[in-house]
Order: C-alpha cells, then sequence, then structure tokens
C-alpha cells in the first residue's frame, strides 16, 4: 500500500510541475519590432523612422522607455521637425513667386501621418495587438531598447532589437 501511496504522489508532483512551467510558459510577455520604415514628405525635409512594437502574448504589458541608439551607441531621440510648418511656409513662398503676384493657396494639406508620434509616457500594449512609433532622426538608430514592467526576455524587463529600416518613399 505504501509503494502505491509513493507512486501516487510521484505522479502528482510530474502533474503540479509540468502545470507550473506550462502557466509560467503561457503568460510570458514576447514583443516584437515590425513594420520597421523609413520615409520623408520630399527632398528637404528630415527622415522619418516609423515601428510598430507588437504584443504576442496573451497578457498586456506597459512599455515604460524606448531608447533608440546610434552607431556609436548614443542615445538618440526625436529632433522635433514639424513637416507641416515647412510644407505651409513651402507652399506660401510657391504662391508667392507666381509672376509677383500674390495667389490664393489652394493646395492640399498634409496627411496626419507625417507627425512624429515618438514614445512620451507609459504605454499599454493589449494581447495580441500593437502600437506604432515614429520619429524624425537626424541618424538612423541601429539599436532599439524597449523596457516594459515583465520580464520579456529571459530574466530581463528589456529587449533590445536591431532594426532594418526599408525605404518607404
Amino acid at each position: 500500500m505504501e509503494l502505491f501511496n509513493a507512486i501516487i504522489g510521484v505522479i502528482a508532483l510530474i502533474i503540479a510541475v509540468i502545470a507550473l512551467v506550462h502557466s509560467i510558459y503561457y503568460n510570458m510577455v514576447k514583443i516584437k519590432l515590425s513594420d520597421c520604415y523609413i520615409s520623408r514628405v520630399d527632398k528637404g525635409y528630415d527622415w522619418m523612422y516609423d515601428f510598430s512594437i507588437s504584443n504576442l502574448s496573451n497578457v498586456s504589458v506597459i512599455i515604460k522607455k524606448i531608447e533608440l541608439y546610434n552607431k556609436d551607441g548614443k542615445l538618440i531621440s526625436d529632433n522635433g521637425f514639424n513637416p507641416f510648418q515647412k510644407y505651409e511656409a513651402d507652399m506660401q513662398n510657391e504662391a508667392d513667386d507666381y509672376y509677383g503676384l500674390s495667389m490664393p493657396n489652394y493646395y492640399m494639406p498634409l496627411d496626419y501621418q507625417w507627425e512624429s508620434s515618438p514614445f512620451k509616457s507609459d504605454t499599454e500594449v493589449y494581447p495580441s495587438s500593437r502600437e506604432n512609433f515614429s520619429y524624425y532622426l537626424d541618424e538612423k538608430p541601429v539599436k532599439i531598447k524597449i523596457t516594459t514592467d515583465k520580464r520579456i526576455h529571459k530574466f530581463r524587463k528589456y529587449q533590445l532589437f536591431f532594426p532594418h529600416f526599408d525605404n518607404n518613399s
């Protein structure tokens, strides 16, 4: 009878360990950097670097920090370029230069997609969804470090990505 109880106890222990490992794996956070594009409105405009962070897991995750690094390992940030102001100034100059006469401005406004949307504060990414970020930068980022509220890579709360930006212009 003792042997039977020992066998049942070992089987229960194995099942409990499997259930624990399954639960840890099922609730582990996985993120992915995707849709990396570089584009600009026209010549003379700064380049906009655009990317998405996808949550591939079944639990939501809060992005605490996004850091972009150049090839020298220095932190880079959005340069504050405003394409709307430049576009309006270009259109105004074009209208004023029409044979020296002032002409009414009938130009198409820029689409809102050209406005940069850099990381500003904690952002929650729900399960199986994504968040888009874009930056006007003076140089190409070669490394992006994403920090979250949960462990996402091994035992760390941050993960490094080395993006390849496709030209979308």
